[in-house]
């Protein structure tokens, strides 16, 4: 329906002046939004507005700027994300002289620089529990929030400790993804070692709960996506 109101104002103008032409063209080119960037040397689309103003000035000088052409301009994407980080005691353990936790906070930290890098929004959040009623969700990006310095020292100022009731802190995020009205794409990334563990909560208790909680959020149109960092579980497992 768009492309048709833009060939219709199109032909509408080809009938009238030069200028009306013109008028017409912009108008076109203003409908299109973030389509492109006018004006140069080379593109995907002819540049109508600097077809128009060429042939003006060749008339007119006998020159004309060759720079004809649209360049795609990169779109924002309509997408959140909510990367949720392990913070629970068990990424304390150490391989090769580096802490599961420090590796589980490099890998939030590039996930992170990488959506902010293609213009999405991005939250990031921390968790630990100690039982079932004390489930900690600790803020370290929210939404809309800049992904900057003062981010990633808050980032990097984590510690872990506590345990890890998973399907808890799932459901909390998701919570806070559908909060946020500011994509219809919506992803949960999970950061952890794959270790569900709290009073209570622990085995084929605690692995279905996870699983439960996933299937509730997926239900919720939010994709979800786990990142194991320092498992020991098995892949069917995780």
């Amino acid at each position: 329906m768009g492309g048709m109101g833009a060939a219709g104002g199109w032909a509408g103008a080809a009938g009238g002046t030069r200028g009306g032409a013109e008028r017409g063209g912009r108008r076109a080119r203003v409908g299109m939004g973030d389509a492109g960037s006018g004006g140069d040397s080379e593109g995907t689309e002819i540049d109508r507005d600097a077809v128009i103003d060429a042939r003006a000035t060749r008339a007119a000088t006998g020159h004309a700027d060759e720079r004809l052409w649209m360049a795609p301009r990169p779109r924002r994407p309509d997408l959140a994300v909510s990367v949720l980080l392990d913070l629970s005691g068990s990424v304390s353990s150490t391989a090769s002289g580096v802490t599961t936790h420090r590796r589980q906070i490099e890998t939030a930290e590039v996930i992170a620089d990488a959506l902010h890098a293609v213009g999405a929004r991005v939250a990031v959040h921390g968790f630990r529990s100690h039982n079932r009623h004390n489930v900690e969700l600790v803020r370290i990006l929210p939404f809309g929030a800049p992904w900057n310095g003062n981010a990633r020292e808050r980032m990097h100022a984590c510690e872990p400790s506590g345990f890890t009731r998973v399907g808890a802190a799932i459901r909390r995020v998701a919570d806070v993804i559908d909060d946020d009205k500011g994509a219809s794409r919506r992803v949960l990334i999970l950061v952890s070692d794959g270790v569900a563990y709290d009073h209570g909560y622990s085995g084929a208790y605690a692995a279905a709960d996870t699983r439960h909680a996933l299937s509730e959020t997926r239900a919720r149109s939010i994709a979800t996506l786990c990142v194991t960092v320092g498992a020991d579980t098995r892949e069917a497992k995780l």
